[in-house]
């Protein structure tokens, strides 16, 4: 049997999907912004619960530039 796909992640979750800390994700919620970049869209499912959509942290992924050595993020400003 296989298991459900986890489509919707708390905080600790998410933060762990993007290897960041949670504190970066609360961070990105008040600035909007998450390494320089637009923060994933959240869901405020309550007072105090705060859930990610599997998608919308895709979505924050997919955004980033990717590189195929240092070399190359180094010629276009990348910070390591």
């Amino acid at each position: 049997m296989n298991p459900i796909p986890q489509d919707v992640f708390n905080t600790q979750q998410a933060a762990d999907y993007l290897a960041c800390t949670i504190n970066a994700l609360k961070i990105s919620r008040v600035t909007g912004m998450l390494w320089s970049n637009p923060a994933p869209k959240f869901i405020k499912a309550g007072e105090r619960k705060i859930l990610y959509r599997r998608a919308e942290l895709d979505n924050f992924l997919d955004q980033l530039k990717s590189y195929s050595n240092t070399a190359e993020a180094k010629a276009d400003g990348a910070q390591s």
